[in-house]
């Protein structure tokens, strides 16, 4: 379940990059083009967004420190417990 999970972030991770890489690539694309991108990756970001919230409170319930977490994210313990301590 948790690899099907996985699979199908990665998977819309790629779709994102690879609508970007389309429109910035095409000189023809329109202004609606990019906003349908746009929209595509603001979805996105609140779907990792939320993924990341879940894996910090998993990891914290195993008892992983704040600085397993933020190397995890490559940020300090600090900037970690600042954005899912509080």
């Amino acid at each position: 379940m948790r690899q099907q999970k996985q699979d199908r972030l990665l998977d819309q991770i790629a779709v994102a990059t690879e609508l970007c890489g389309h429109a910035e690539r095409d000189a023809g694309s329109s202004f609606s083009d990019f906003a349908t991108v746009l929209g595509t990756l603001g979805r996105l970001a609140q779907t990792v967004e939320a993924a990341e919230a879940t894996c910090v409170e998993l990891l914290r319930s195993q008892g992983a420190s704040w600085e397993v977490v933020g190397n995890a994210l490559n940020v300090s313990r600090q900037a970690a417990w600042e954005r899912w301590g509080k």
